[in-house]
């Protein structure tokens, strides 16, 4: 019952980030604070979804499943738009905005390209239960620590949606690739201003 509720929250997520993505990209007094109360959150939150997009990338390349296709699908169209409002957070030049990502991202990445099949499909769900569980970490303490409005407004209205995400994946390591029908909503509605908001493909 609680999967048929998921594509309701994330649409209702998507069509959230529109309004911060004009709100962050508006120039105000506020930007010139981002380097001092953004300095954790904002570079952490962008490699997060640049990792996302890559790994994410790779089960498109690999994975036959439809549901982890999907899902994958998602996290490219939902994270690639949260790097590019995070970018506009990073505009006044002093925070560190990085393009690739870490060390242990890199080790997921490489563990992955060497799975394939069934295997492959279990270890990427798993790798974004535990990515999800890290990221809801990182956003509740920019929702909470953040002394930029603007970086805050971004970790609350992306709290949502990467807890969703975070669900859908804890429903996979539960119930195999069944549980993840709950991702049967259109993964090209993205985050940014030209989303549509439909949900059905």
């Amino acid at each position: 019952m609680k999967s048929r509720l998921l594509p309701v929250a994330l649409a209702a997520c998507v069509l959230a980030v529109p309004a911060l993505a004009q709100q962050a990209a508006s120039p105000s007094a506020s930007n010139q604070q981002t380097s001092q109360s953004g300095q954790g959150f904002v570079p952490g939150a962008a490699q997060n979804s640049i990792h996302e997009v890559m790994v994410s990338n790779l089960a498109l390349s690999k994975s036959e499943n439809p549901q982890v296709v999907n899902f994958a699908e998602m996290m490219i169209n939902h994270h690639g738009q949260a790097a590019k409002e995070l970018a506009k957070l990073t505009q006044d030049g002093n925070t560190a905005f990085p393009v690739m990502p870490d060390q242990e991202q890199a080790q997921v990445i490489q563990r992955l390209q060497g799975l394939s099949g069934a295997e492959f499909d279990r270890a990427f769900m798993q790798h974004q239960l535990q990515a999800h569980q890290k990221a809801v970490n990182l956003y509740q303490q920019g929702v909470q620590s953040a002394q930029d409005q603007q970086v805050q407004m971004f970790a609350q209205m992306g709290l949502p949606l990467i807890q969703a995400h975070q669900e859908i994946a804890q429903e996979f390591a539960q119930g195999g690739a069944a549980a993840t029908g709950s991702t049967k909503h259109n993964p090209g509605t993205g985050t940014g201003s030209g989303s549509t908001g439909q949900t059905n493909r």
